[in-house]
């Protein structure tokens, strides 16, 4: 199953729970009319922000770790947004090939932010695989 729009729809919600949003229910049904999501994409993408809401400190601080010369606070919430939802799924969702993750949160920055996130995003999801060996 292409889980694409449930990472862009949970990135999303993460971006809105980071942004100090609390309206998820009417997000997420808004998200299903203008995405044409699936009801296991719905699923997928709130199991992505229950994941992250329940972990964001662990998610935070290999971050942190790995986004050298990066303060979380300073980072735009785009990207943020798309880190949390990677390394959620490279440390919690071991059912997933960590090249999957990766490759989606570089797409996915193609797609949402600017022109020098995707390489930012792919040397810290990079670092955080190799040095964790998850491959």
């Amino acid at each position: 199953m292409a889980r694409r729009q449930a990472r862009e729809a949970a990135m999303m919600l993460v971006f809105e729970w980071s942004s100090g949003g609390t309206g998820r229910r009417e997000t997420i049904e808004g998200m299903m009319d203008g995405y044409a999501l699936t009801e296991d994409d719905k699923s997928y993408a709130l199991e992505i922000l229950d994941g992250i809401t329940e972990h964001y400190e662990d998610i935070d601080e290999k971050i942190r770790k790995y986004a050298k010369g990066w303060r979380i606070e300073r980072m735009p919430k785009v990207d943020l947004s798309i880190l949390r939802v990677a390394v959620f799924e490279l440390l919690f969702r071991k059912d997933i090939p960590v090249g999957v993750s990766a490759n989606e949160a570089v797409e996915m920055a193609k797609n949402f932010s600017g022109g020098k996130s995707p390489p930012f995003i792919n040397g810290v999801l990079g670092t955080l695989i190799r040095d964790l060996d998850l491959e």
